[in-house]
C-alpha cells in the first residue's frame, strides 16, 4: 500500500482505496509511517531557507526544483498546550471555519477513527477572478506524547474525480499537504507552546492559485493572528495555565 505522503518530491493524492480501514492488518504500521514522514519534514523546518520574521513569526521555505515547494512558520505562544488541543487537535476542519473566513462549506466523507482519522471535503473562497478551490483531505490528529501533538492533512482522490482539473464552472479540485506540530516551549516559564506549521500546494492549489508565492508569508502570518483572536474568545484565560 503506497505511503509517500510528505516525502515525495511532488504532491501525489492518495486514492480512497489506499486509505486503510482501522480493521486492516496494516493500519497501525501505515499510520505510523504517515506520522513519521511528517515528523521528518516538520523537524527539519529550522534548517530550511529563512525568509525572515514578521510580527515575531519565523518564516521558512524549502524550494523544490520542478516540484511543489514547502512553506513554513514557527510561532511562540503563551497559551497552554491544553488550550491549543481544544483549538487545533480534534474537529480541526470544522473549527477552522470559526477563524478562517475563506473556508466555506465542509462535509465529512469518511470516518476511519472518529476524531483521529477522517476524510473531509470543503470549499475555499478565492477572489472573484479565480475559481474557488475544493479540497478532499485525509485529516489525522495524533497525540505524540504528553508534550506535543500533530494534525496532518493529505489529499485523497475518489473514483470519478478528475484529479486536479476543474469539475465545475466555479470550482477546481485542488490539493495540498500540511502539518501542524504543537509542542510545549521548553524555554517558556509560563507553560507556553511552539507552533510549527508547514504546507505545500499543487500548482492550482491555494498557495500559488490564490495567494501567489510572493504573498505566502503574509497569509501564514494572518492565519496565526486569526487563530489567536478566535481561541482567546472561545477559550478565555481563566487561570495562569490558560
Amino acid at each position: 500500500m503506497r505511503q509517500d505522503s510528505f516525502r515525495s518530491e511532488s504532491i501525489r493524492p492518495l486514492s480512497s482505496a489506499q486509505v486503510p480501514k482501522a480493521t486492516d492488518p496494516s493500519f497501525v504500521r501505515w499510520r505510523e509511517t504517515f506520522v513519521q514522514n511528517a515528523l521528518t519534514v516538520i523537524k527539519s523546518v529550522p534548517k530550511w531557507r529563512s525568509l525572515g520574521e514578521e510580527n515575531g513569526i519565523a518564516l521558512y521555505e524549502r524550494a523544490m526544483d520542478h516540484a511543489d515547494s514547502w512553506f513554513a512558520r514557527i510561532s511562540k505562544h503563551t497559551r497552554s498546550l491544553n488550550t491549543f488541543k481544544k483549538g487545533l487537535l480534534f474537529e480541526h476542519v470544522q473549527k477552522e471555519t470559526n477563524y478562517n473566513p475563506y473556508v466555506e462549506s465542509v462535509e465529512q466523507l469518511d470516518t476511519i477513527i472518529e476524531d483521529e482519522m477522517e476524510v473531509w471535503m470543503y470549499s475555499y473562497k478565492t477572489p472573484w477572478y479565480c475559481r474557488d478551490k475544493v479540497y478532499k483531505q485525509l485529516v489525522i490528529s495524533v497525540v505524540l506524547d504528553a508534550d506535543s501533538f500533530m494534525v496532518l492533512q493529505a489529499p485523497v482522490q475518489y473514483n470519478g474525480d478528475t484529479g486536479l482539473s476543474a469539475f465545475s464552472l466555479r470550482e477546481v479540485l485542488s490539493a495540498y499537504e500540511s502539518i501542524d506540530y504543537v509542542q510545549r516551549n521548553p524555554d517558556s516559564e509560563e507553560g507556553g507552546v511552539l507552533w510549527t506549521y508547514a504546507i505545500r500546494s499543487s500548482n492550482n492549489g491555494f498557495l500559488s492559485g490564490f495567494y501567489g508565492n510572493s504573498n505566502v508569508n503574509k497569509a501564514l502570518v494572518r492565519q496565526v493572528k486569526r487563530f489567536k483572536d478566535w481561541i482567546n474568545k472561545a477559550h478565555p484565560r481563566k487561570t495562569s495555565s490558560g
